[in-house]
């Protein structure tokens, strides 16, 4: 639910549109990690976008992303990863490396 005065200030926003956009269809995407049955701030703040699109005659349609198996997707890919033992050890075991040294051949490294 938004604030009264911000409801307000999108209701006057509307009522002073001139232009019909009955033709438009947005859709827009929510990228949030919650899953639909889960409030989120990305979704509130794209609700008043949507109030404000549905107020001067547009079609407005939601995506919640996380609800559906696109790629590349960051919980499915973790998911993925957690199942088959995360990612190769090649280049990500620590052990042999010297952190401390400051005459590694890599001066980036430095």
């Amino acid at each position: 639910m938004l604030p009264d005065h911000v409801q307000a200030f999108i209701d006057a926003e509307i009522a002073a549109n001139r232009t019909d956009f009955s033709d438009l269809r947005a859709v827009i995407l929510n990228e949030t990690l919650k899953p639909s049955r889960t409030p989120s701030h990305t979704g509130g703040l794209i609700e008043v976008s949507a109030r404000v699109l549905r107020g001067v005659g547009a079609r407005v349609d939601t995506i919640r992303v996380v609800d559906h198996p696109t790629r590349p997707n960051m919980l499915h890919t973790a998911r993925r990863l957690k199942e088959h033992g995360g990612l190769p050890a090649y280049g990500n075991v620590t052990t042999n490396r010297d952190f401390g040294n400051p005459t590694h051949p890599n001066p980036e490294y430095r």
